[in-house]
C-alpha cells in the first residue's frame, strides 16, 4: 500500500475517534489526535511493501535534526590530502556543509525513517478545513525541505494531509501548479467518506485531503 493511502486511513481513523469520544466532527480537539492516529497506522501497517518493524516514526521532529540527517549525507570533502594543506580559523575546515535551512523552522508533525534503504518521510496534518495561508505555508517549507540538495538528500517524499467539508480539489490543483518545482513532482488525492450521521447531530459526510511531493531520482 502506497503511504499517501496509509496516511489517508490513518486519518479518517482520527476523526472516526474522535467522534466516538465527543460526538463533533467539525473540530479534533486535540488536534494532536489525528497525528498520533496516522503515525499508529504507519507503524502498525508500513507501507510499499516495507513492514512497519522497519520503520522509525517521529512526532513533533525538529527542523534541526531533519536538516542535520540531510547534511551527514551531503558532505562535501574539501582540500582532502593537498600537500598544502593548512588548518586555523581563516582557512576552510576537511568538509563544508551545503544545505540550506527552510525559512520557516519548528517542529514536523511525523518524521519517517527507513534506515535499511536509506530513505526518510515528512507527514504536515491539519484539522478540520484548514486556511488557505496556513496550506500554504506548510507546502512552501515542504517544498524548501525538497529542493534541499536533491541529489544526495535521503527525504524521498512530503505530505500535507486534513479533512475537509467541502470539496478542495480545485483550490488543491491550484497550489500543486504554485508549489511546484523541477525536483520534484506533485499531486493530490481526496476521498470521500460518509459518516450516516444526521446533519442536525453531526455531518452526514466529509473529505480526506492530501497532498503528495515526491522527489525525482
Amino acid at each position: 500500500m502506497e503511504l499517501s493511502n496509509v496516511i489517508l486511513q490513518g486519518l479518517k481513523e482520527g476523526v472516526d475517534r474522535h467522534w466516538r469520544y465527543t460526538k463533533n466532527f467539525l473540530k479534533v480537539k486535540p488536534e494532536y489526535l489525528l497525528t498520533v492516529s496516522v503515525a499508529d497506522k504507519i507503524s502498525n501497517c508500513g507501507f510499499n511493501q516495507t513492514s512497519g518493524f522497519e520503520l522509525s516514526v517521529q512526532l513533533e521532529h525538529t527542523t534541526g535534526r531533519i536538516i542535520g540527517d540531510i547534511w551527514e549525507k551531503n558532505l562535501e570533502f574539501k582540500n582532502l590530502m593537498k600537500p598544502d594543506l593548512k588548518w586555523g580559523r581563516h582557512h576552510h575546515s576537511l568538509f563544508k556543509p551545503t544545505v540550506k535551512w527552510p525559512t520557516r523552522r519548528g517542529k514536523v508533525d511525523i518524521y519517517i525513517q527507513n534506515e535499511y534503504c536509506d530513505e526518510s518521510y515528512i507527514v504536515e496534518l491539519k484539522n478540520f478545513n484548514p486556511s488557505n495561508r496556513g496550506i500554504k505555508e506548510d507546502l512552501q517549507r515542504l517544498k524548501e525541505f525538497l529542493d534541499i540538495t536533491p541529489k544526495t538528500s535521503p527525504l524521498k517524499s512530503c505530505f500535507l494531509a486534513f479533512p475537509s467539508t467541502e470539496d478542495k480539489q480545485k483550490s488543491l490543483n491550484r497550489c500543486a501548479q504554485e508549489y511546484g518545482s523541477s525536483n520534484f513532482c506533485i499531486s493530490t488525492e481526496i476521498q470521500y467518506e460518509i459518516t450516516g450521521e444526521d446533519p442536525e447531530h453531526g455531518i452526514p459526510a466529509y473529505y480526506c485531503n492530501i497532498v503528495i511531493m515526491t522527489r525525482y531520482f
